[in-house]
């Protein structure tokens, strides 16, 4: 299977949407295919239809490359209020938000005081690192010690 091939195929018909894919993985064990796709703009959503509408076109196109050799299951949905950060362009679009970022345990001890959870406000991010509002400092993060990281919804606030 040729993840790169089925990325390109899922950017092609979110865009033909007018629609962005924001990340896909694959699961081998279990051979699923989740595709999370996003409103071309930050005020753009995504409906049931349009989730639909991929499905059936990445489906469709998935079967004509035979790009699979055994069964699959795919599922096409929106990335949710608590979604995934894994890439600059996700932090970008997290901008003035509240996130919670994992520290890789290799970092947690000598740069970050033990603390292996950071929750804040993400304040601007680059090609390397995020910086990180926290309650009384702000931090610098490089990607690289971020084991994972996600907004974190607070009921009752303006999305």
């Amino acid at each position: 299977m040729d993840l790169n091939k089925i990325t390109e195929l899922a950017k092609e018909i979110c865009e033909r949407e007018s629609l962005k894919l924001y990340d896909l993985e694959y699961l081998s064990g279990k051979g699923i295919l989740r595709v999370y796709i996003d409103g071309a703009t930050p005020e753009a959503g995504v409906s049931l239809d349009n989730c639909a509408e991929v499905s059936r076109s990445l489906s469709l196109e998935l079967d004509v490359e035979n790009l699979f050799t055994g069964p699959y299951n795919l599922e096409v949905s929106s990335p949710g209020l608590e979604r995934a950060l894994k890439t600059s362009e996700h932090y970008t679009g997290a901008k003035g938000k509240k996130a919670l970022c994992v520290i890789h345990s290799d970092y947690t001890n000598s740069l970050y005081g033990g603390v292996k959870k950071l929750t804040g406000v993400i304040e601007s991010n680059d090609e390397d690192n995020v910086t990180l509002k926290l309650d009384n400092e702000t931090k610098v993060i490089p990607y690289e010690h971020i084991h994972k990281a996600q907004l974190i919804f607070e009921y009752g606030t303006k999305e």
